[in-house]
């Protein structure tokens, strides 16, 4: 989006505005799962409140530390688009840079003795590994980059696709999507479809994409 303090919000529409798209998912629960957790990593702002003048106090989500307050100056420009490039990253699955570019702001926090930052970024960065810990899918020998991993299976009358999205190593989603069978299609025919589709409409495409 196109503001001094950026946001990260959902949309059903893919436009040329410049903005940054990930997707497309098409479960709305993952979907605020996902963002309720990046928020809680990042406290990046949700609100549409105009940015142009400064407000007094902040709201409920400053307190709770869920926004770093924009609106209030509380925060420079550089530093807030530092938190939106972090959460930004790591839905791009550097998880690595992220947990870097954190590790150099906590460590710069404590030595200008700023040490409830410093103690911010150093939660900040439990809580990624934690997550990171979490998944199910890992593979320790993967190279820079994402990768999606696309299958399809049917029946007579049904069929199903499911992408597997994997960044850095760590499967940070999968999608679901239901197929149309039109007549005798193979399995290997409903997936070359789909994955044409799919990718015609997605603002993403991975350095790499396995179909099996």
């Amino acid at each position: 989006m196109h503001e001094t303090c950026q946001r990260i919000a959902t949309t059903r529409r893919v436009l040329k505005d410049g903005a940054l798209y990930f997707g497309p998912y098409t479960s709305a629960r993952s979907l605020r799962k996902t963002l309720k957790l990046l928020n809680r990593l990042f406290p990046y702002r949700t609100c549409n409140i105009d940015m142009s003048k400064p407000i007094q106090r902040p709201c409920l989500k400053y307190d709770i530390g869920l926004c770093n307050a924009p609106c209030t100056r509380y925060v420079t420009v550089d530093a807030y688009r530092e938190v939106v490039d972090g959460a930004v990253r790591f839905l791009r699955g550097e998880y690595e840079h992220v947990v870097s570019s954190l590790t150099d702001q906590m460590w710069a926090a404590s030595e200008n003795e700023h040490y409830e930052t410093a103690a911010l970024f150093r939660d900040r960065i439990t809580a990624i590994k934690n997550v990171l810990t979490k998944q199910k899918v890992s593979d320790p020998g993967a190279r820079d980059g994402p990768i999606d991993v696309l299958a399809a299976a049917r029946t007579e009358r049904d069929a199903v696709a499911t992408v597997l999205r994997i960044r850095g190593g760590k499967m940070i989603g999968h999608e679901t999507y239901q197929l149309i069978v039109t007549g005798e299609e193979t399995g290997g025919e409903l997936l070359g479809e789909f994955v044409r589709e799919y990718y015609d409409r997605t603002p993403e495409v991975p350095r790499l994409v396995l179909v099996t």
